[in-house]
């Protein structure tokens, strides 16, 4: 298995952030690893895509507020009888989970940022990503 970085990955980075003034090639939202399964180069074998949109909340607002990038966020009802949506990379390192209390992520991640969620944002972002892997034709496998 190996991880490759894309054209694909490049022009969907400039895509999504063109409306945002921020061509980083380190983008969270889209540090999407794609996995190459070497069976799938066996003619008539299908390749597979993973792309790891399991912190996608998180990474759009890192994306859209450059001083949380490195920082434990968590996207998610702000009471804490309300649960985590979506948590970044960083927060997980603390055991930081969706479906969590908010209680729970807090007592885990004392100094974590807890957003309340933009959903017409991660919509708009959602269509974006989703209308860039429509375009994917892979020929040759």
């Amino acid at each position: 298995m190996m991880v490759v970085e894309s054209d694909f990955l490049s022009e969907t980075r400039n895509f999504i952030s063109e409306d945002r003034n921020w061509n980083s090639s380190k983008c969270p939202l889209l540090f999407l690893p794609v996995i190459r399964n070497p069976i799938s180069k066996i003619q008539n074998r299908e390749m597979i895509l993973h792309i790891d949109m399991d912190a996608f909340y998180a990474s759009v607002e890192q994306l859209d507020n450059p001083w949380l990038r490195g920082k434990c966020v968590m996207v998610g009802g702000t009471s804490n009888r309300g649960v985590v949506m979506a948590s970044s990379y960083e927060a997980r390192k603390f055991g930081v989970r969706s479906a969590m209390p908010i209680f729970q992520a807090k007592q885990r991640c004392p100094d974590g940022i807890f957003i309340a969620p933009r959903m017409k944002r991660y919509k708009e972002v959602s269509k974006k990503v989703m209308a860039l892997l429509s375009t994917i034709r892979i020929d040759g496998y």
